[in-house]
């Protein structure tokens, strides 16, 4: 492709083919020429509203999905829903504008799944990137009374897990190494990838007394715990053993010396509540067809344990990614 803006009529025919929902409340949104959307914030009923953001660079493969999947984690974990997203994407320029075209097609077909419109943004062809890089913004509101924060934890509290750990991890080591891995697990892999969303067990959430939710992104469920205790200025007890681990994740992080704890886990929720109320969230995400378990306890600030073979283990203060290492 050309370095620079794209050819007009090939981005006019990308803006109106690939929009995601319409929402009544966007007066102007994506098209050649305006370089901001228009929302009318007196046509909500939700009384917040709620801006995130994150680029996705680990993985080319299903790029604009995943790009939109892991930012609609960051609204639903603060137990809001989303409105809309805004783009930038740069292209390398040995990509075709059907490259593009699919990548669009990828974020459209996502944002449908979430009820979502793309607002606007920006794309060019340049240098600088030597792979397709998506970085959104995405906006989201909810009731006041349904906001979650990943800060507000009690000591006491019983830290729960959804779904089996390093879900993402998984996928994206699959993806990468699969001409190295000798058995077939693309079948399980198309599961995982149906599971990067956190949506129905946040929607469930929302009928609980949760004193603190957080998506698992990079550095794991150590590097989760670490970001939610630091700023409740409270620490974590974690019992190893009482953690749901897929075994075509075991056998995956094994094989190239990942660390299942530190590896980036898309897809499952770390939340916590009062201990009175764990029999009754088990038994609705059981219901519901969710996997959730108690894995650990919320301690004194500035503990850190995993409690492995009857003893506690300190955790180093690392949130970096096992993935990358």
């Amino acid at each position: 492709m050309k370095l620079g803006k794209l050819n007009l009529r090939d981005l006019s025919y990308v803006i109106q083919n690939y929009k995601g929902v319409k929402r009544r409340q966007t007066l102007l949104s994506s098209s050649i020429g305006e370089d901001s959307c228009v929302i009318d914030m007196k046509a909500f009923k939700e009384d917040l509203l709620l801006i995130s953001s994150d680029p996705i660079t680990f993985t080319s493969k299903d790029i604009g999905k995943l790009s939109i999947t892991i930012n609609t984690n960051d609204i639903y974990a603060s137990g809001g829903d989303g409105y809309g997203v805004i783009l930038t994407i740069l292209i390398p320029k040995h990509k075709s504008l059907e490259d593009f075209k699919e990548l669009m097609r990828g974020i459209h077909n996502e944002c449908l799944n979430h009820n979502l419109e793309i607002l606007g943004g920006h794309t060019e062809v340049t240098e600088v990137v030597n792979d397709i890089v998506v970085s959104v913004t995405i906006l989201g509101t909810l009731k006041r009374e349904n906001l979650v924060k990943s800060s507000t934890s009690n000591k006491g509290d019983l830290i729960f897990l959804t779904k089996s750990l390093g879900i993402e991890g998984t996928t994206l080591l699959y993806e990468e190494f699969k001409d190295r891995i000798k058995e077939d697990y693309s079948k399980e892999i198309e599961d995982f990838k149906s599971k990067l969303s956190i949506k129905d067990e946040c929607m469930i959430l929302r009928n609980f007394s949760v004193t603190s939710m957080h998506d698992i992104t990079e550095g794991g469920i150590i590097g989760a715990l670490l970001e939610m205790c630091i700023s409740s200025n409270k620490g974590f007890r974690l019992f190893k053993d009482k953690i749901n681990i897929h075994p075509i994740t075991k056998s995956i992080c094994r094989a190239f010396n990942k660390d299942v704890m530190r590896i980036i886990s898309s897809g499952s929720l770390i939340f916590t509540s009062n201990k009175d109320n764990r029999e009754e969230i088990l038994r609705e995400f059981s219901k519901n067809n969710i996997e959730c378990s108690v894995v650990g306890e919320i301690i004194g600030e500035g503990e850190y344990f995993i409690h492995d073979n009857g003893c506690d283990q300190e955790v180093p203060f690392d949130i970096s990614d096992s993935y990358l290492l």
